[in-house]
């Protein structure tokens, strides 16, 4: 390894620079040898492994999808879309988890982790492959079906104030723990294995460029990385042009890249980019000048047009996030490139655990009707719990201690009573349900019955 600082040069020795405490890139004397595999690690010559038995999931050798309707409806010769969606846990960032759960196992006990979101529930899923504890510390405002990755998972999971504050509460942890960022060499090649995967899908020719989704920095930097390697060692003729795409609201690296000074960020639908210090953000821009690319930003209602287009065209729902690099094309087109070049557009993301985010897209109103007495209206409409205790009630009356006894012993789910009763208010309030009184001397009771509204539901 060597240090991007102090140039330092070491054997196998952790995550950052003995002597400077700078981030290590790895560098490598081997030749690029294919394995007869069908994921990322088909390439594990030209990654940090050596003895050590892959942790994985299937992670990487994603679909680089030749896009023709999206082309078309956008004006450009050819697309390709890198597929990341279709990654273990929906997300790119599988392939560097990968490598690094894979480099912990038997080091430490446990691991913690800072996330925006994907990273933690990638985090999650790979510890709970390897049979190690993680902790995460994720904001409040994480994308819900990303918790409930996490916590499926096994993870232990802390909600706090912002992302600021998930990493200084997972740097407490550092004398017991790994502390993961995202700027360990380990978890960083595991990213470059994008630009190997292109250039084979592709014949080991290179596009005319590659539009990549940037946070920390950390992505673009190792896909210029990887496609560096394949020049160094005669692989291809040259490097493709980089063009670096964030959210306008969130846009430091941008900034940086044009020399502006960077400002406060603000909301953005593109949450997994909104990094207020990029950790790679430099290197990410050094990357795109080498490359002679660009970096540009694109506003939230570029995002969501991006979302129901590549949905519309290619069936590829995506993540806010994963969905800016083909929300920049049509700018890009305008300013920067021609519409008679190949083009591949980096996915990084599934948008199936963002479904809070793209609810916008499609208003509950302009279907409502068609889904009437439907389960998938009723699942909206009420959830999964709701509809097990208005089953209950359709065997007649009972009261909240009694509806929490048989949610135990007809289905297994275990709730607190002011929980249940919470249930029962707001099946009250929608009218599925009513409330009787029952007097027994000084003492009474509350029952509940189904309405014929919550009847018609429940037989539905």
């Amino acid at each position: 390894m060597v240090c991007t600082e102090c140039e330092g040069v070491f054997g196998d020795i952790g995550t950052s620079c003995p002597i400077c405490g700078a981030m290590l890139r790895v560098e490598y004397s081997s030749e690029l040898t294919i394995a007869e595999r069908n994921d990322m690690w088909r390439y594990m010559s030209r990654l940090p492994i050596s003895d050590e038995k892959p942790i994985s999931l299937g992670e990487g050798w994603t679909p680089l999808i030749d896009a023709e309707r999206l082309a078309r409806r956008i004006g450009v010769r050819r697309i390709l879309l890198k597929d990341e969606t279709r990654n273990p846990t929906g997300s790119f960032v599988d392939r560097g988890v990968s490598v690094e759960i894979t480099k912990i196992v038997g080091r430490n006990a446990s691991i913690v982790c800072p996330t925006l979101g994907d990273t933690g529930a990638s985090i999650a899923a790979y510890s709970a492959r390897a049979g190690v504890k993680s902790i995460i510390y994720a904001p409040r405002d994480t994308n819900v079906g990303k918790l409930y990755q996490m916590l499926l998972c096994g993870a232990e999971v802390r909600i706090v104030s912002s992302y600021e504050v998930a990493v200084e509460e997972a740097l407490r942890h550092r004398r017991e723990s790994r502390i993961f960022s995202e700027t360990s060499p380990y978890y960083l090649e595991g990213l470059k294995t994008i630009a190997f995967e292109i250039a084979e899908q592709m014949g080991w020719t290179i596009p005319d460029a590659v539009i990549v989704p940037m946070g920390t920095g950390a992505l673009i930097s190792m896909i210029y990385k990887g496609f560096r390697e394949l020049f160094e060692l005669g692989i291809i003729r040259e490097i493709p042009r980089l063009v670096g795409v964030q959210a306008s609201a969130a846009d430091i690296i941008v900034r940086m890249f044009e020399g502006e000074k960077p400002r406060s960020l603000s909301g953005t639908l593109a949450v997994d980019l909104c990094v207020d210090r990029p950790s790679m953000g430099e290197i990410a821009v050094r990357s795109i000048r080498k490359s002679g690319g660009i970096a540009i930003s694109v506003d939230d209602s570029d995002i969501l047009e991006a979302i129901k287009l590549l949905a519309s065209t290619e069936g590829i729902i995506s993540s806010p996030s994963g969905a800016v690099a083909v929300a920049a094309i049509g700018r890009l087109l305008e300013e920067y490139l021609s519409s008679d070049e190949t083009l591949v557009a980096i996915v990084t993301g599934s948008g199936m655990k963002t479904i809070d985010a793209l609810s916008s897209l499609i208003p509950l109103g302009e279907i409502s009707g068609r889904l009437v007495g439907t389960a998938h209206y009723r699942a909206r409409k009420f959830g999964p719990t709701k509809l097990l205790i208005l089953k209950i009630l359709s065997r007649g009356p009972i009261h909240g201690y009694g509806i929490r006894k048989k949610l135990k012993e007809l289905y297994g789910l275990s709730l607190s009573l002011p929980t249940v009763y919470q249930h029962l208010r707001e099946l009250e309030e929608s009218g599925a349900v009513s409330r009787i009184e029952r007097r027994h001397g000084r003492r009474k009771s509350y029952y509940y019955v189904l309405t014929d509204e919550g009847r018609r539901l429940v037989e539905a």
